[in-house]
């Protein structure tokens, strides 16, 4: 992943990012199949598709061949990202990011739910070496590191919508790939997706959110509040209106479309389009729209040095991962910081918490493209 996909990636996360889990764990990896056949077991691939997902055949990191929805995908709640060993940007991260997901899910993880990373590398990482990447940290049964012939891995990773076919650079090279995690509930065709560094607890939360009411949650359980400052929490965004919900995936769509022509807007222009329609959900206009916009800029720009700091830390040798820890425990703290420009501008309306609970995603949103002077300027 380029240096730009991890700014982006790294814009949106607030958390602390555990590097290691306890060795107990990690010796799980060969002793527990998460739930699956033995490979002796499973009938020859199927080909084709299972409406709109491929039915591959891939590879787990322990060794076993699996049809990606027959296998993996069906009856499970899922959550999927690309990733690869050699990956020197936010892969690191983001493994880390889920193998603690995975400590928090609990006894969920390896049964009905499932952490699929799949390589865009899989000529060169072989199960051997998913293994010893998967022991590296410390993941255990939940997560499965998969590759595959590399035509069936672009196939799944077209069809779940990790490459804009619109975009010639980014559907040729798969390493331009989004720091995105698609979660979903496949019994129910339930689909969403959140930033990969987004908190363990956020993820947590989104993944319990897409449990089908039949599959024998407790009646009346209140949900915890997320830990963290940047949210959401559970029952907040139940709270919102349906016509709330809509607006406000209608205000992600639009922005994600918005994101990924801005290589031919200027940055200012850019980010004027954009906060005009965050404004438009929060029903904000004169001086107030001017506020908020100039309040994300300066969070934004408060972010962009948090994150800064964060790159020094991680470059500095090979930090221990109390070190780590440290570090993005400081970077979630001044990013926390940054979003707090927006608090004046905000009232107590569900909308407006929502928004204020969302803050890194928007932060994403202000990310120019890569060719414009200001984004090359905050890369040095």
């Amino acid at each position: 992943m380029n240096r730009v996909r991890e700014v982006l990636s790294i814009l949106v996360t607030g958390t602390v990012v555990w590097a290691f889990l306890d060795t107990a764990r990690t010796e799980r990896l060969s002793s527990e199949g998460a739930g699956l056949p033995a490979e002796a077991n499973l009938a020859p691939p199927i080909p084709g598709w299972r409406g709109r997902f491929p039915n591959v055949a891939l590879q787990t990191h322990d060794g076993r061949t699996v049809r990606f929805y027959d296998d993996l995908l069906r009856g499970r709640r899922v959550a999927i990202n690309f990733m690869y060993v050699e990956c020197e940007g936010t892969c690191p991260g983001v493994t880390s990011n889920l193998v603690e997901v995975e400590h928090e899910l609990g006894a969920e993880a390896g049964g009905d739910v499932l952490i699929l990373s799949i390589t865009l590398e899989p000529e060169t990482d072989t199960p051997e070496r998913l293994r010893e990447y998967a022991r590296r940290y410390g993941a255990g049964p939940g997560i499965l590191f998969l590759t595959g012939k590399p035509e069936e891995i672009e196939r799944i990773r077209h069809a779940l919508g990790f490459a804009d076919d619109r975009d010639s650079r980014q559907a040729s090279d798969p390493k331009q790939h989004a720091g995105i995690l698609r979660m979903g509930n496949e019994p129910e065709d339930w689909w969403t997706a959140c930033p990969s560094l987004a908190s363990p607890a956020h993820i947590v939360s989104m993944l319990r959110s897409l449990k089908s009411k039949e599959s024998g949650e407790p009646a009346g359980r209140v949900k915890p509040p997320l830990e963290g400052p940047e949210g959401p929490p559970g029952p907040l965004s139940e709270s919102l209106r349906p016509f709330d919900h809509r607006d406000l995936e209608a205000l992600r769509d639009s922005l994600e479309r918005l994101h990924m022509s801005r290589e031919n807007i200027e940055h200012k222009v850019y980010v004027e389009k954009a906060v005009s329609q965050m404004a438009q959900f929060l029903g904000l206009e004169g001086g107030r729209k001017v506020a908020l916009e100039a309040a994300l800029r300066q969070a934004f720009d408060e972010s962009i040095l948090a994150r800064k700091r964060l790159e020094v830390a991680r470059a500095d040798g090979t930090p221990s991962a109390a070190a780590v820890r440290a570090a993005w425990s400081r970077y979630g703290e001044d990013q926390s910081r940054a979003l707090c420009r927006l608090d004046p501008i905000l009232d107590a309306s569900p909308r407006h918490r929502a928004f204020r609970s969302l803050g890194p995603q928007w932060l994403f949103f202000l990310e120019s493209h890569p060719d414009h002077a200001e984004i090359r300027e905050n890369n040095r």
